[in-house]
């Protein structure tokens, strides 16, 4: 993904013995999909499993503008320094780049291959290779893994992007603005709302401000402090992309308003992060995508922020509030909801110490696990800062 074009541990510790039970992936067709009798959603899994369709249930009217394989709602990272690969089959007018691997394909049309895809209950998983945008037919070294559960109006996307590059020509320990995720609504929703005020979460008056079009040079650069932007109609109906970790977000228009999902013209929504990302990282995140009036996707942004609320008062790293942690279990997934000060590190083991899955983070956030994803036994989780210390450790069942 491009941010100047269109492309056609603070901690605590938490011991939890978990029983899971296994599941089985299975290969779908060209769509994963699923219908709640609020919204229809559509995986693309000939496109890496990315989000292709959202409409309201009984409309045909996608919400997603798809007109290339740099667009849909998709997971996109940036690794190292930009590089000019043009002899190897990079674009010219991709050249230098960075390692960039999307979710859907690269800029001639390459598509990711699927590994793996499930559906159980309202939870949609999907596992791809992605592909490097900027490369002709390049397969990045790195596998993407999304758990996207519907709920009502909201979508809950997990995203995990897993390294194993062999190259030596990027260089490592190198900070790149991520776009979590790259979002593309249709342009007939024009409109832009957030709140960028000093008094976030108190139903302050929103702001509506100018679009910012592309062809200026660039998206517009917003600080959300409510964590959230939103493109909706003239009847202030829409979608928002609500990142609980970013406040930096890009948002902005490519072409003109009125366009729909295969027209050229787009919006564009990017809750931005600073990450480093080197050859063997494992980097998630979550992110939800919310479809309703803007007085509902507020609502429901500010329910999901309640959930995981910090203590903001002049604490030392390390205290833990009194919210500082949740659990939440059902039949399919464990959403592990945390909220400290500073950066910490989530890691499920089993029994004999092996480690299943290590999450990041900084402040507050959600990180979800399938059942699936665990062999049948007994697991832990232990969360520690980022000196690796253990401040608390509560045994949950």
């Amino acid at each position: 993904m491009s941010f100047s074009n269109v492309k056609g541990h603070a901690i605590f510790s938490l011991a939890v013995a978990i029983i899971l039970s296994t599941a089985i992936y299975s290969e779908a067709q060209q769509f994963l999909e699923y219908d709640n009798g609020v919204l229809h959603l559509k995986l693309d899994l000939i496109r890496g499993g990315a989000i292709a369709y959202i409409s309201t249930t009984g409309s045909t009217r996608n919400l997603v503008n798809i007109a290339d394989e740099g667009r849909y709602i998709q997971q996109s990272y940036y690794a190292g320094k930009a590089v000019n690969r043009q002899a190897e089959g990079q674009s010219p007018s991709w050249s230098p780049w960075s390692w960039n691997p999307i979710q859907v394909g690269d800029y001639a049309g390459n598509r990711a291959k699927i590994l793996a895809s499930a559906k159980t209950g309202d939870t949609l998983y999907v596992k791809c290779t992605p592909m490097l945008w900027d490369m002709n037919n390049k397969p990045a070294e790195a596998e993407m893994e999304q758990w996207t559960i519907l709920k009502a109006n909201v979508l809950q996307v997990r995203c995990k992007l897993t390294c194993h590059r062999t190259d030596n020509i990027y260089g490592e320990g190198i900070s790149n603005d991520q776009e979590l995720p790259a979002t593309y609504p249709i342009s007939a929703l024009s409109k832009l709302y957030s709140y960028f005020g000093a008094a976030p979460f108190t139903n302050a008056t929103t702001n509506n401000p100018t679009v910012v079009n592309l062809s200026s040079g660039f998206w517009g650069r917003y600080t959300a402090t409510e964590n959230w932007m939103a493109f909706v109609d003239n009847t202030n109906w829409g979608m928002g992309v609500y990142n609980p970790t970013c406040t930096s977000f890009l948002a902005g228009m490519a072409g003109s308003p009125g366009g729909e999902t295969t027209d050229g013209s787009t919006c564009y929504i990017a809750p931005v992060k600073k990450e480093i990302l080197n050859k063997t990282s494992v980097y998630e995140y979550n992110y939800y995508v919310i479809i309703g009036a803007v007085s509902d996707i507020r609502s429901k942004v500010y329910a999901l922020h309640s959930g995981a609320t910090v203590s903001r008062s002049p604490h030392a790293a390390g205290i833990v509030t009194a919210k500082a942690l949740a659990l939440t279990l059902d039949n399919d997934r464990i959403v592990f909801h945390i909220a400290c000060q500073g950066a910490y590190a989530l890691r499920v083991f089993d029994a004999a110490g092996n480690t299943h899955a290590i999450y990041h983070g900084n402040d507050q956030g959600s990180f979800m696990l399938q059942r699936a994803m665990l062999s049948r036994g007994v697991y832990f989780a232990q969360l520690t800062s980022a000196s690796g210390s253990v401040i608390k450790e509560i045994a949950a069942f």
